[in-house]
C-alpha cells in the first residue's frame, strides 16, 4: 500500500474520517487488479434516491425511506405506493417494478413499462508506458445485467366510473458511444504521471410511445420515420393521427428542420460528422389533415436565431 495517502482534503480531521479502504491505495496497478478491492463499507451508496414523478401537468419528487415507506418532499396528499418483484430471471438488478399514484381525486396512475439501462464496466484496451509516463486507454463493456432507470406511465384509471386511458410502447434497444472523458495523476514521490482517457458508452432498452387508448373509443397514434442527425439512432415524429373505433379521424402532420448554429437548415440537409453536435431539431409547421384527405393551411413557425 502506498504511504501517502488520497489528497482528499487537506484539513486532517476530515481525511481521517473517510474510511481507511478510501484513503490508502495500492501503490502498483497489478495489486489493485489482483488482490485488491474496495470493501462493502466503502462501496456502499448511503444517500437516498431522489424520484421524480410527472402526472397530468404536475411534478413532484418523492424518497423511499429505510423502512420502505414512500415519503414526498414536499407536502401534498397524494398516495405513493410501490410493487417489488424478483426480476433476476430476466437480468433485472432493480426491484421495484411498479409505481401507483393516486391523487386528491382518486385518479390512479399506474408506472410499470421500464425503461433499462444495461450495468457496464471499464475495460482496459491498451496501455503504454514511456519513461514514468503512462497512458492508458479504456472503454465501457455490458455485462448483460440491467438497471431500471424509468418507470412509464401505461394506465390512468377514474375508480368511480371504471373509465380507463391506457398507454402503449414499443421496445427500442439503445447502444452508442457516450462522450469520451480524460483524466491526468502525477505522484510526485515516484516521479510517476498517468494519462487515462475513458471512452463512455450508452447501452440499453427503452419505451418508445405508439399509442394511446382513450375510453370513448377514441385513439391517438404517433408516427416516427426518418432518422435525426441530432440524436444516435432515433426518429423524428412525422404525424399523430387521430381514430374512433379504428377509423381515421384526422391527421396532424409535422415538419421539421434543424438549428445549426444560428441559422435554421432543412431537416433533408446531410450534416458533417464534426458539425452534428451543433444541431437541434426544430418544428417548422404543423398541418391538419382529415380523413377524406382535406386539409386546412398549415400552422407555420419562424424563429428568431439571434444577431
Amino acid at each position: 500500500y502506498s504511504e501517502f495517502p488520497l489528497d482528499l482534503t487537506d484539513e486532517w480531521p476530515l481525511r481521517a474520517a473517510a474510511p481507511r479502504e478510501i484513503a490508502f491505495l495500492p501503490r502498483f496497478k497489478g495489486n489493485m487488479d489482483k488482490r485488491w478491492k474496495l470493501s462493502k463499507r466503502s462501496l456502499a451508496d448511503r444517500e437516498q434516491d431522489v424520484f421524480v414523478f410527472n402526472i397530468n401537468g404536475r411534478i413532484g419528487e418523492f424518497v423511499i425511506g429505510k423502512n420502505g415507506q414512500i415519503v414526498t418532499l414536499v407536502d401534498s396528499k397524494l398516495i405513493i405506493e410501490k410493487t417489488e418483484t424478483d426480476m433476476t430471471s430476466n437480468h433485472i438488478r432493480t426491484r421495484i417494478s411498479e409505481f401507483k399514484i393516486i391523487d386528491e381525486n382518486g385518479i390512479i396512475y399506474r408506472f410499470n413499462a421500464l425503461n433499462l439501462a444495461e450495468v457496464l464496466k471499464p475495460k482496459e484496451i491498451s496501455s503504454s508506458n514511456n519513461g514514468g509516463f503512462t497512458v492508458s486507454i479504456s472503454e465501457d463493456e455490458a455485462v448483460g445485467e440491467y438497471t431500471v432507470a424509468e418507470w412509464a406511465l401505461t394506465s390512468m384509471l377514474n375508480p368511480f366510473t371504471n373509465e380507463e386511458i391506457t398507454f402503449n410502447y414499443t421496445n427500442k434497444d439503445v447502444d452508442y458511444a457516450g462522450p469520451v472523458t480524460p483524466s491526468y495523476s502525477q505522484m510526485e514521490h515516484d516521479n510517476f504521471q498517468n494519462v487515462d482517457v475513458h471512452k463512455t458508452r450508452i447501452k440499453g432498452k427503452t419505451k418508445r410511445l405508439e399509442t394511446i387508448n382513450f375510453p370513448d373509443g377514441h385513439s391517438l397514434s404517433i408516427n416516427y420515420s426518418g432518422l435525426r442527425q441530432d440524436l444516435t439512432n432515433e426518429e423524428r415524429i412525422e404525424n399523430v393521427s387521430i381514430k374512433y373505433n379504428g377509423s381515421l379521424v384526422n391527421q396532424f402532420n409535422f415538419n421539421q428542420s434543424y438549428f445549426f448554429k444560428k441559422e435554421v437548415r432543412p431537416f433533408t440537409e446531410n450534416f458533417a460528422e464534426a458539425d452534428k453536435r451543433y444541431l437541434r431539431l426544430s418544428l417548422t409547421s404543423v398541418q391538419n389533415v382529415a380523413a377524406d384527405g382535406t386539409s386546412i393551411p398549415p400552422y407555420q413557425f419562424t424563429y428568431n436565431t439571434g444577431i
